[in-house]
């Protein structure tokens, strides 16, 4: 949370009790995952040991699903950046790649090397990439 603070202006309090919307963090047995934005209530951020705790940029992406972003390759104007190769999909993780019609990029360049953009191969059904870089934006 300290790094998190220091480099937003975002600050996450401790739950007293007394909060009416919050976050829970947890270890469930469900891989790593949060709701986008402030959804009332209390609010699971899932952060299965090991694997989402395995790499510190993880716990960042899922805490900012929790403020609110979605993924990179989710916003509307994604396919002037990347492909999606829907064949290597796994077909159970397709609602990943749908885009945000009511996202807004609010004039921020495209990044691919956002915490919230996927890796080429994330949820692969056959080990081939199910994004393709535009090479021409890439470089």
């Amino acid at each position: 949370m300290a790094d998190y603070h220091s480099k937003t202006c975002l600050r996450f309090v401790e739950y007293d009790g007394n909060q009416t919307d919050y976050i829970s963090i947890q270890g469930g047995n469900t891989g790593c995952w949060s709701g986008v934005g402030r959804l009332g209530g209390k609010q699971t951020v899932n952060l299965q040991p090991p694997n989402c705790l395995r790499r510190f940029g993880v716990i960042i992406h899922e805490l900012m699903h929790t403020v609110g972003f979605y993924h990179e390759q989710s916003r509307i104007d994604r396919n002037d950046y990347v492909t999606i190769n829907w064949e290597n999909v796994d077909i159970t993780k397709f609602h990943n790649f749908l885009t945000m019609p009511n996202s807004y990029a609010y004039g921020v360049d495209y990044d691919y090397g956002s915490v919230m953009h996927y890796t080429e191969d994330s949820f692969s059904n056959n080990g081939n990439n199910t994004l393709t870089l535009s090479l021409l934006e890439y470089q």
